[in-house]
C-alpha cells in the first residue's frame, strides 16, 4: 500500500516536470496501444510483479495524448473554420471533457464495477483506481486515432450526403468504439483477480447492429459529430 501511494505521488509530481518524463517509453506504449494492446497489458502485468502496482507512475503517456488532441483540434478548427476563439474553446472541451473528465468518470465507474461485481471472492487485493484510469487511456488511444485523426483528415468528404461516405463514416465510428471496448476488455482480463470480464464485450453486438441499421437510414455519425463539436462551443 505504501508503494502504491508513492506511485501516485510520483505521478502528480512529474506532471509539471517534463525533463523527468520518459517520452521514449510512452511512445512505445502508444504504438502498443494501437497495434498490439495485449503486449501493452503484459507490460502492466510485468510492472505489477516488479513494482507491486499496475498503474503508471509517469504522466508522459497522458501528455502525449493531450499533445495529439491539440494537433487534432487545430486540424478540426482549420477544416471546420472555427476561428481562433473557436479553436481555444474546442481545445478546452476536447482536452478536459473528452479526455480527462470522461477518463475520471469511466475510471471511477469501472473501479466500482470491478471491485463490486467482477472481483473474485477469494482475492485479497482490489483493483487500483489508477489502473482503471490507465486502462481508459490505453483504450482511448486507438479511438482517438480514428475519431480525432483519420476522421479529422476526412471530415469534409465524410459529411457528403452519399451512401458511400455514410458507410465509411459509420464503419469508422463502430471500429473506434469496438477498439475501445476490446482494449478495455484486455486490460481487465489480464488481471487474475477478476472473473467474468468477457461481459465487458457485451456492447459490441449492439454497436454492430446499430451500424447495420444506420446505413439504410442514412445516419451519418460524422455529421452528428460535427454538429455536436460546433454546438458545444456555440457555433452549431
Amino acid at each position: 500500500r505504501d508503494y502504491k501511494m508513492a506511485t501516485k505521488t510520483k505521478f502528480f509530481k512529474r506532471l509539471l516536470k517534463f525533463k523527468h518524463m520518459e517520452f521514449d517509453a510512452a511512445g512505445q506504449q502508444l504504438l502498443w496501444a494501437i497495434m498490439t494492446p495485449k503486449k501493452l497489458y503484459r507490460h502492466h502485468e510485468a510492472q505489477y510483479k516488479t513494482r507491486e502496482s499496475w498503474s503508471r507512475d509517469d504522466p508522459a503517456f497522458l501528455v502525449c495524448i493531450c499533445a495529439f488532441l491539440l494537433a487534432s483540434t487545430l486540424g478540426y478548427s482549420l477544416f471546420l473554420r472555427l476561428g481562433i476563439g473557436g479553436f481555444f474553446l474546442a481545445l478546452m472541451m476536447t482536452e478536459f471533457l473528452d479526455c480527462i473528465v470522461s477518463g475520471l468518470v469511466v475510471a471511477t465507474a469501472m473501479w466500482l464495477i470491478c471491485n463490486k461485481l467482477l472481483l473474485k471472492k477469494s482475492s485479497k487485493e482490489s483493483v487500483e483506481w489508477g489502473y482503471c484510469l490507465d486502462v481508459h487511456l490505453n483504450a482511448f488511444v486507438p479511438l482517438a486515432v480514428i475519431v480525432f485523426g483519420i476522421q479529422m483528415i476526412l471530415v469534409i468528404v465524410l459529411q457528403y450526403k452519399t451512401t458511400l461516405f455514410t458507410v465509411i463514416s459509420d464503419i469508422l465510428w463502430v471500429c473506434a468504439l469496438c477498439c475501445y471496448i476490446y482494449s478495455t476488455f484486455l486490460g481487465y482480463s489480464v488481471m487474475g483477480r477478476l472473473e467474468n470480464t468477457v461481459l465487458i464485450l457485451c456492447p459490441v453486438l449492439p454497436l454492430l447492429a446499430m451500424c447495420v441499421i444506420s446505413i439504410p437510414l442514412k445516419w451519418n455519425y460524422t455529421r452528428w459529430f460535427v454538429y455536436y463539436y460546433k454546438s458545444r462551443i456555440g457555433l452549431g
